[in-house]
């Protein structure tokens, strides 16, 4: 096999296998951020927060895939779904995927978690690169439910029995490059209420609607 080949079976095959068969390494040189890291909003709006890949270390790595287990407080906010910006990196796959390792996560989003799963393109020459600037990932919408003074949108380390969220690099199969994994805070008002239509004056004659 060429190197470009044996490069694309590498990457698919460490984003394929379980989570727990990834190496353990100690906190790795890229980061999961979101952007912004607070956002205010009034109840009924829909917000965009989006995830990145920030290096850590001042270098830049390479990405091959990244899995995220998203969690925030269903009775405040629903989340609605994932969009790209034009200048993002256009990944080979992502979303939500039906969870191969039967946590069952991706069941439905009404209990304030959700696994979300991007895979990089598998030519040679074409890979998304975290940097200290930031690679965002992808943007997630969420619907303001209701009022809060701080509730907190964050990518967890684990759940359930199998699933991970984990940065994973390009150099060889298995490497990981996960480091800290952030949180975002929303803080929701209630809207203003609609303004009340001014007093009529009892000396006010009706308004029949015909002109003078």
């Amino acid at each position: 096999m060429n190197r470009r080949f044996n490069h694309r079976l590498a990457i698919l095959f460490l984003w394929l296998m379980p989570p727990g068969a990834a190496l353990a390494q100690d906190a790795g040189p890229v980061d999961l951020q979101w952007r912004p890291d607070v956002c205010q909003a009034t109840v009924g709006d829909l917000i965009v927060l989006d995830l990145y890949a920030v290096t850590n270390d001042g270098q830049q790595h390479e990405v091959g895939a990244v899995d995220a287990i998203l969690a925030w407080d269903p009775h405040v906010l629903e989340l609605v779904g994932y969009e790209h910006q034009p200048d993002d990196y256009e990944w080979f796959w992502d979303g939500f995927f039906p969870d191969i390792y039967c946590d069952g996560i991706n069941d439905t989003w009404e209990d304030g978690d959700a696994f979300y799963q991007a895979l990089a393109q598998l030519p040679y020459d074409c890979r998304p690169t975290a940097t200290p600037r930031g690679l965002r990932i992808v943007s997630f919408v969420f619907e303001v439910l209701a009022p809060t003074e701080g509730t907190e949108i964050c990518v967890l380390p684990s759940i359930g029995d199998w699933t991970e969220s984990r940065v994973l690099g390009t150099e060889f199969v298995g490497q990981v490059l996960t480091g800290d994994l952030g949180a975002a805070t929303v803080e929701a008002g209630v809207p203003p209420p609609a303004p009340s239509p001014a007093p009529r004056s009892l000396t006010d004659p009706p308004d029949s609607g015909l002109e003078p």
